[in-house]
């Protein structure tokens, strides 16, 4: 995941990833055991509108001139929370909410090595957050994906990463697995970020009771956590 509050440079960052804009100066490089083409690299955009070049999804994989599989289109939309009549809706019908579901879908039709999800959690209600969350970790570990979310989210960044680059004006001011930063709550407060309440609630509970909880990205795997100390 890549934080950062808004104007930290987070979505020039992913555009130069994708090839959108070039460097003015320096170079970007992706080390990795294969060398991968921007072509390779699916970006979401943060403002969906702006990703769209057909009318609907039918036309927007067209233009991609890869072969129309309506079983496999329908099985993506149905892993967002979307149904088949998706595939010809006009996507100046849709909400905000189902626009960014169907620029997610036209993404992973093209199936790309690397997908880049920028401040996925806008517009979306909680379930939908859930369900995004469960296709983010299987696309990473059932189809071996690389998934790099950009967001300010704590909540959904907690919940859905595992290691966290954090931006500043521009720099690179902090990188570490999720756990390490989360323990460290006022390094979210100095870069103006919110502190996931999971990690605020453990941090109290350690204070004042003097335990030592883990951190857990389920509820109920905390609530278990205490009932163990009580007992």
């Amino acid at each position: 995941a890549l934080m950062g509050t808004s104007g930290s440079g987070k979505s020039s960052l992913v555009q130069l990833i994708k090839g959108i804009i070039k460097p003015t100066n320096g170079m970007i490089q992706i080390i990795g055991d294969n060398n991968i083409t921007t072509k390779e690299i699916g970006l979401v955009f943060q403002n969906n509108e702006d990703q769209f070049i057909g009318n609907n999804l039918r036309e927007e994989i067209e233009y991609y001139n890869i072969k129309f599989d309506l079983d496999r289109v329908k099985n993506i939309l149905n892993d967002i929370g979307l149904n088949e009549t998706y595939i010809d809706m006009d996507i100046s019908k849709l909400s905000s909410g189902e626009l960014r579901k169907l620029a997610l879908a036209s993404i992973l039709v093209l199936d790309p090595k690397v997908i880049i999800l920028d401040e996925p959690s806008i517009g979306i209600d909680s379930e939908s957050k859930r369900k995004l969350i469960k296709l983010i970790k299987r696309l990473k570990n059932k189809y071996n994906k690389t998934i790099i979310i950009v967001s300010h989210d704590s909540e959904f960044i907690y919940e859905s990463s595992d290691y966290i680059f954090i931006l500043d004006k521009g720099n690179l001011v902090h990188q570490s697995p999720k756990y390490k930063l989360f323990k460290n709550s006022n390094l979210l407060i100095k870069y103006g970020l919110k502190v996931p309440n999971l990690v605020s609630i453990v941090d109290i509970i350690n204070k004042k009771k003097n335990l030592d909880l883990e951190y857990r990205n389920d509820i109920n795997d905390l609530v278990k956590d205490i009932y163990r100390y009580a007992r």
